[in-house]
Formats: C-alpha cells, sequence, structure tokens
C-alpha cells in the first residue's frame, strides 16, 4: 500500500514538473501568459474582386451564413489576440483563417466566444469549405449554389437551409446537422456521436449515411440512392421517394415510409433480433425472422442486428 501511495506521488510529481516545463517553453518562460486574456478585435473584409471559392477555419466561435447585399463577399469577425484570424485572397478563392497557435494551448483565461458573420455573394460558384473546432453553423437564407460544399465540424451543431450543390460533405464528430431544402447530386453524412435531419430536399444521387452513435430522420425528400449505415441508432423516415435503398443498423430500428406503391419493388430484410413488417397499402405482412418480398426492379435492403424494420408503401 505504501509503496503505491509512493508510486503515484511520484508519478503527479513528474507530470507537473513535465507540464511546467513545456508552459515555461511555450510561454518563454513567463507563466502570467497562462492567465492572459484574449483580446478580441472588431474586423471586417469588404471584398472587392469576385469571389467564386471559400474557406472558413475557425476554432470556437459560431458562424453564421448570410445572402450578400450586392455582389460581393463580406466578413464580420471578431479578432483575437491569442488565436488571430489571417486573411487572403487569390485567383477568386477566398479564405479566411483562425491560427491555433500550440502556446495557447496552457492558457486558461476565459476566453469571450464572438459570431463570424459571412455575407455569402452569389459568385460562390465553386467550392464553400468550412472547418470548426467548437461552435455553431447556422444558414440563415444565405441560398448558396455551389459546385461543392465541405463542412467538418469537431463539436458543434449545424442548420443549414436551402442550397444547391453537385456535391455534399458533411463530417461531424459531435454534434446535431440539419438541413431543409438541399439540392445535390450526392451527399455524404458522418456524424461520430449526434443526429441529422433532412427534410425538403433533393437528392439525384446517392445519400450516404454514416453515424456511429445517433439517429437519422429524414422527411418530405426525394432520394435517388439511400445508404445508411448506423451502429447505434435509428433510422426514420416520412414521406419520401426512393429508387433503392440499403439501410443497416447494429442497434436500432429502421422505418420506411415512401410515397409511392410497393408494385416496382423487390424487398429483403434481415433480422437478427426484431421484427419485420411490410405495408403495401392494404395488408400489413409480418414476420421475426426477416422478409423476402415483391418482384420489382427496384431493391429495398435493410438489415438490423437488434431492432425492428418497417416499411411503409403509399404513405402519406
Amino acid at each position: 500500500m505504501k509503496k503505491a501511495i509512493i508510486i503515484t506521488l511520484v508519478s503527479v510529481l513528474s507530470l507537473g514538473l513535465i507540464l511546467t516545463g513545456t508552459g515555461l517553453i511555450l510561454t518563454k518562460g513567463d507563466l502570467s501568459q497562462i492567465f492572459k486574456k484574449d483580446v478580441r478585435t472588431e474586423m471586417k473584409v469588404d471584398e472587392t474582386a469576385v469571389v467564386s471559392s471559400l474557406t472558413l477555419s475557425v476554432a470556437s466561435d459560431d458562424i453564421k451564413l448570410y445572402p450578400s447585399p450586392d455582389t460581393f463577399l463580406h466578413i464580420e469577425y471578431w479578432d483575437s489576440e491569442n488565436y488571430p484570424f489571417e486573411y487572403s485572397f487569390q485567383d477568386g478563392k477566398a479564405q479566411l483563417i483562425q491560427k491555433n497557435d500550440i502556446s495557447q494551448w496552457f492558457n486558461w483565461a476565459i476566453r469571450e466566444e464572438k459570431t463570424v458573420k459571412v455575407y455569402c455573394p452569389v459568385s460562390l460558384t465553386n467550392t464553400l469549405s468550412i472547418t470548426l473546432s467548437s461552435g455553431t453553423l447556422e444558414d440563415m437564407d444565405s441560398s448558396i449554389s455551389c459546385s461543392k460544399i465541405e463542412i467538418d465540424i469537431s463539436s458543434g451543431d449545424v442548420t443549414l437551409k436551402s442550397s444547391q450543390t453537385d456535391s455534399f460533405e458533411a463530417d461531424i464528430a459531435s454534434g446535431s446537422l440539419k438541413i431543409d431544402g438541399l439540392t445535390s447530386s450526392n451527399a455524404s453524412i458522418n456524424v461520430s456521436s449526434g443526429s441529422f435531419d433532412m427534410t425538403n430536399s433533393t437528392i439525384t444521387g446517392a445519400l450516404d449515411i454514416t453515424i456511429s452513435s445517433g439517429d437519422a430522420k429524414i422527411e418530405d425528400s426525394s432520394i435517388n440512392t439511400l445508404e445508411s449505415q448506423l451502429t447505434s441508432g435509428s433510422l426514420n423516415s416520412n414521406r419520401i421517394s426512393i429508387n433503392s435503398a440499403d439501410c443497416v443498423t447494429t442497434s436500432g430500428d429502421i422505418t420506411l415510409r415512401l410515397t409511392s406503391s410497393g408494385s416496382n419493388y423487390s424487398v429483403n430484410i434481415d433480422i437478427v433480433s426484431g421484427q419485420a413488417l411490410i405495408n403495401d397499402g392494404v395488408q400489413n405482412i409480418q414476420s421475426s425472422s426477416g422478409l423476402n418480398w415483391g418482384t420489382g426492379e427496384q431493391s429495398i435492403y435493410c438489415k438490423t442486428t437488434s431492432g425492428d424494420v418497417k416499411i411503409y408503401f403509399a404513405a402519406n
């Protein structure tokens, strides 16, 4: 027991010495920098050139997207003394990058959070790329229309409204993604822990959803190919149109309420533990060991290890 206590004390002291030494190195010997209050200064970008691509990389402020009042890019933000922003523009590509200084890892002062307001011009037609470490991203009816939208959030929530793109990619480590009115050729959604909600959207190609822990919900949308992989969580859809689907959950339910009749579909439901149900608009077909139903050319495959699968055709 005494030996264990001594080992623990030595370990704690060693860790303290390492942290103190690292802090001294990063602060150049001035440990008062650890508690130095961040100074925020209001800044503004009024780009006069045509912007076709925009990259935003923000540490912990919120981001709001607005439509531009004219044909140019405008950004309102608060510069940070501890985590400074840097704006650049070249060949139609605009960037606002917030630097993550390693020396600030030992800054324990309370940081005042602000909002980055971006006024998106109609000339933004190539790529919109947004990286956010901690905070929220909210679309204030910006009506984005560009070739590619990329969103990478470490911790935070995303709300997007009417947007048009050829390729939509969202990667969220922890948080929620809510989309209302997306039109895209293809969309890829990856959520480690959180939720995904999509309404009033059209995906002419494939919608690929991967969620480790959390639920997915789709309503009033048209999707050519629905592919979903949920480890722990449920997929729930209402009033959607699909040509084909491949939906898998390890632990959770799958519910598809489709606007079309079942005459054009062939359905394969694979269940280890749970119930399978198909409603063809007239009657319920049920089984506790999976179902094979229909002979149509459009295929629906659903599999769950633990959970129920319910498919309703001609559902309102």
